[in-house]
C-alpha cells in the first residue's frame, strides 16, 4: 500500500516523537501517530513487562473506500530509531512558529 500527499504535519510527528520518548524512558504506555489527514494512523504502547511493543499501522489511500491495517510486535529497541527519525525529519524540515505543545501551554 502507498499512500503520497500531505498527509502528515510537522507538529504530529513532533508529538509522536514526544511520545515515543516518554515510552521509551518510562517503558509504559503509548505514543499514537493521530494525524488530521484519515490517510495514516500508528498506534505504539507496551505490552507487558518484557518490554515488547505491540503495533497497529493504518493506511488508506481512500478513507472512504478502504482500510488497510497491520498488527505486530516489536522489541522495545526499535523506538530509539522511530524517535532518530522524526527528529532528523524535524530537523531538515523545521516547524515554523510555536510547536502545538508551546502553543496549548500558552508559552
Amino acid at each position: 500500500m502507498w499512500v503520497t500527499g500531505p498527509i502528515l504535519h510537522l507538529s504530529e510527528l513532533e508529538s509522536w516523537a514526544d511520545q515515543c520518548e516518554r515510552m521509551h524512558r518510562t517503558l509504559t504506555g503509548s505514543a499514537r501517530l493521530e494525524c488530521m489527514e484519515p490517510n495514516v494512523q500508528v498506534l505504539m504502547s507496551v505490552a507487558g513487562p518484557t518490554g515488547q511493543v505491540a503495533m497497529t499501522v493504518s493506511v488508506t489511500a481512500d478513507h472512504v473506500v478502504q482500510r488497510h491495517e497491520i498488527e505486530f510486535l516489536a522489541d522495545q529497541s526499535c523506538l530509539p530509531g522511530v524517535i532518530e527519525g522524526c527528529r532528523m525529519a524535524l530537523r531538515r524540515f523545521p516547524l515554523r512558529g510555536a510547536s502545538v505543545i508551546e502553543a496549548q501551554m500558552g508559552l
